[in-house]
């Protein structure tokens, strides 16, 4: 019975995974938004992850699939999280426009609900190396879409003068809640996504991890080669181009990081490179020359951030603000919101003291998942009465805010507990990505990178973006943990001479 529905489904199955997978970079696709009560996180994915979860997931527990040790941490980061939501009822949560525990509760699990189908299916749909290379050519192909519409973007805005012709506002409108418009005088690249920080994101999320792991491992999954250079090399440039032009300050910083990291893990073959072309007598001094190699690549890294960040400031007001702070400025810590706002992140940082205040009064199991805004009124940094979109939030507008940054969300929602288990699960999974980075297939070599990189990235973008239904982060650590799977089935002979292994499909 169960074989004969695989056989049925198996069709609209892959036609699902694929359309999943080339349509990340749409994050707020219009109609859905409109379906789900007008919220901005929309991402198109959600419509064939969601026939997936309800016809593929059952039969993956069905057939009682194996899940590697790395995905278990999640699990309990859920439980820990429906304990926190279920004490928090027993808390003094101060009321909130109308906004209700339960709908709190509610909005918040299915984002990560969201989340954590995109990573689960990722790990139950890749059981061959076969499976992850289409993988990372749908995902590629989904990468060629929103550059080329970014780069169909900021060329038009610069060629007309910022104004758009009616058909691209037309196909703008009909795959983003974005208005092209209303970039008019300074334009921010945005690409298929709602605006451009997300643009960035998506890119230091899964994208640009993908496209330097491939060109740090000389891998391709496309036999095409341009100059001898791989689709993924000239994809890294246009990205790393693009990621440039979203003006996004954390964008930026999340990817320098990643080159650093990068540079650090490369120098010791560049080193051992260079002291076996030119003298047996540089042996002796490999670490110095690999320290001083790391150090000056570093150097000309941090010179060509500073370099872009002086380019960006003729035309973006934040990033000249950030040239204008002088020495007195750092040195005055007790006038840290007046440095930010000088920053022009006088906003952002308002919303992580507000979640740093939450989380002290509630340090251990945290207020419940999506309960911090509740404390808005009450919680709230004066300085926030300064700020127009402050006044505007708390006066005005209808929505529950956030703390705009993931690490603090988690400390305050779910608090010390699903905090730690919630970074273990990322460390124990960059841990395990190391033992990739050895494996005979070029493939699992590059996903190990993909998911350090990842991983790197996160570090910063955590500051930036705090909901759980954005895929990315899933399906990066979705593609780590099943390549972290297929190489162990790999090492202990648990595949069959067919290379296949126990999955649905089998039947």
């Amino acid at each position: 019975m169960i074989a004969k529905l695989v056989k049925f489904l198996s069709p609209t199955w892959k036609i699902s995974w694929g359309f999943l997978l080339v349509c990340l970079p749409f994050t707020s696709f219009p109609l859905l938004s409109k379906a789900v009560g007008g919220t901005h996180v929309a991402p198109l994915s959600i419509v064939p992850l969601f026939w997936l979860f309800l016809t593929f997931l059952p039969i993956v527990f069905i057939t009682r699939q194996t899940f590697p040790i790395e995905t278990k941490p999640i699990i309990f980061f859920v439980i820990a999280a429906i304990f926190s939501s279920s004490a928090a009822y027993f808390l003094e949560i101060p009321p909130y426009k109308g906004f209700t525990l339960f709908r709190n509760n509610l909005d918040a699990f299915i984002t990560l609900s969201i989340g954590i189908a995109f990573y689960i299916i990722t790990v139950s749909w890749i059981r061959s190396i076969g499976d992850l290379k289409s993988a990372l050519i749908y995902i590629n192909i989904g990468g060629i879409i929103v550059l080329f519409w970014s780069v169909l973007q900021i060329s038009i805005a610069w060629l007309n003068n910022g104004i758009f012709p009616v058909w691209m506002e037309r196909i703008q409108s009909s795959i983003s809640v974005s208005n092209l418009v209303s970039n008019l005088g300074h334009f921010r690249v945005f690409g298929t996504t709602l605006e451009p920080s997300w643009l960035a994101h998506c890119l230091n999320m899964l994208y640009l991890p993908l496209w330097l792991g491939s060109s740090a491992t000389n891998t391709s999954v496309f036999r095409t080669r341009i100059l001898r250079l791989s689709i993924e090399n000239i994809l890294l440039v246009i990205g790393i181009l693009i990621l440039i032009l979203t003006y996004s300050r954390i964008g930026l910083l999340s990817f320098g990081l990643v080159f650093i990291w990068l540079i650090l893990k490369k120098s010791k073959s560049i080193t051992q490179i260079i002291t076996s072309r030119f003298s047996s007598k540089l042996h002796r001094t490999n670490r110095s020359l690999q320290l001083i190699l790391a150090v000056l690549l570093i150097v000309i890294l941090i010179l060509s951030l500073v370099g872009i960040v002086i380019g960006l400031s003729s035309n973006d007001n934040r990033y000249a603000k950030i040239l204008q702070i002088n020495n007195e400025d750092l040195i005055d810590t007790n006038n840290f919101m007046v440095l930010a706002n000088r920053a022009a992140i006088a906003e952002r940082v308002v919303y992580w003291d507000l979640g740093i205040s939450v989380f002290k009064h509630h340090p251990i199991i945290g207020v419940g998942l999506g309960n911090l805004g509740m404390f808005t009124l009450k919680d709230i940094s004066y300085y926030a009465w300064k700020l127009p979109e402050l006044r505007r939030v708390m006066f005005v507008d209808s929505y529950l805010p956030n703390s705009k940054n993931l690490w603090i969300r988690l400390l305050a929602e779910t608090g010390l507990v699903g905090f730690m288990i919630f970074i273990i699960w990322l460390i124990n999974l960059g841990h395990s990505s190391t033992h990739l980075l050895d494996q005979s297939s070029p493939l699992i070599q590059t996903v190990g990178m993909v998911g350090q990189f990842t991983l790197i990235a996160l570090i910063l973008e955590g500051f930036s973006i705090d909901t759980f239904a954005l895929p990315y982060l899933w399906i990066a650590l979705g593609l780590l943990s099943a390549s972290l799977k297929l190489n162990y089935s790999f090492n202990t002979a648990q595949t069959s001479q067919d290379g296949r292994t126990d999955h649905p499909f089998n039947y």
